[in-house]
């Protein structure tokens, strides 16, 4: 195995298709790892960070001084203390549940940050080829799972949903087996790793591959989620508007403006957004809520993961609708 100075071996310096650096395997399992339908990737994100921390740490010990004095380490780590001291001081019990999650968000921290060190001091290129193949699969995976769902309503749903609530009953627990069977969690992965997914050919070869657009255009219409849509207008039309001449420009934004009324109502729902059962019409109330009782909350907060607690000045949410319907009203 050909290796290069402060760097793991790659595909691209031996031609095997098995001379992979042990740490872009476990990026990639990370990566894959949220996917599965078993809660695996907490253990799989700390053997990933624990691992490349220390192999990167090994090889150039000074790194991690420069590493850590970083601006957004400091703000993230206060954040952590703060989040952790809250939690404790705040929040009179602590349900399993409640602590399972702030483990969770202790682990997802530790990820970023060993991730960051790790691909700070690397050439990235050489991972390109695994997690190019890694999305390949996953994204190959979430389509035949959602044809699976589709196909449990007879294609009925193909074309799209009339409400948000509609688009949530195609998640079927029962035929789970890839992402995760929530609509807007599952659109959100799709969303975050699409992108990344788009701009891998950009990165190793300076150009953009409609093939990949659409697809993952085609796995977010079938989730039958906003979030992977809008998130992935907004990023292609940017990535396409600053990557291309003032002609193509104009092209792009006279586009838009003819496929408003179709992305508005087909894809945005946008006659939906304010419905009780609707996505958006639900975080619509929420905000409301927040600012009417903004004057009752503390300052520093009302600790981690308390936010759903009532209190003699905060509102109690009940939820209970074809999905969900959302009522606010004082506790007294």
């Amino acid at each position: 195995m050909k290796t290069i100075p402060n760097s793991a071996p790659h595909i691209g310096q031996s031609g095997n298709a098995l001379d992979y650096d042990l740490t872009e395997i476990l990026f990639c399992l990370s990566i894959g790892s949220v996917f599965l339908p078993w809660k695996l990737y907490p253990a799989v994100f700390l053997l990933q960070s624990a691992y490349c921390a220390i192999s990167t740490y090994r090889k150039n010990p000074a790194s991690l001084s420069d590493f850590l004095r970083q601006k957004w380490i400091h703000a993230l780590w206060i954040f952590t203390v703060y989040a952790v001291f809250s939690y404790f001081l705040l929040v009179p019990e602590h349900p399993a549940s409640m602590s399972s999650n702030l483990l969770k968000m202790l682990i997802n921290i530790l990820f970023l940050t060993s991730t960051a060190y790790w691909l700070e001091n690397r050439s990235f290129s050489t991972c390109l080829p695994l997690l190019n193949t890694t999305l390949h699969l996953i994204f190959f995976l979430c389509l035949i799972q959602l044809l699976v769902y589709h196909q449990a309503f007879h294609f009925h749903l193909l074309s799209g949903a009339s409400s948000s609530a509609k688009g949530s009953i195609l998640y079927n627990n029962a035929l789970f087996f890839w992402g995760l069977p929530d609509k807007n969690m599952f659109g959100a992965r799709l969303a975050l790793l699409g992108f990344i997914y788009i701009l891998i050919p950009l990165v190793q070869k300076q150009r953009i591959s409609c093939f990949r657009i659409g697809f993952i255009f085609l796995l977010a219409f079938l989730s039958l989620s906003r979030t992977p849509l809008v998130a992935l207008l907004i990023g292609v039309f940017l990535l396409a508007w600053f990557g291309t001449s003032t002609r193509v420009r104009i092209a792009l934004a006279v586009g838009l403006l003819a496929a408003i009324p179709f992305i508005g109502q087909k894809l945005l729902r946008i006659d939906q957004l304010l419905a009780s059962n609707d996505g958006m019409g639900v975080r619509i109330t929420y905000w409301k809520a927040f600012f009417q009782h903004f004057s009752n909350i503390s300052p520093w907060g009302n600790g981690f993961l308390n936010g759903g607690l009532s209190s003699s000045n905060l509102p109690i949410i009940i939820m209970e609708s074809p999905i969900f319907i959302i009522r606010f009203y004082p506790h007294t």
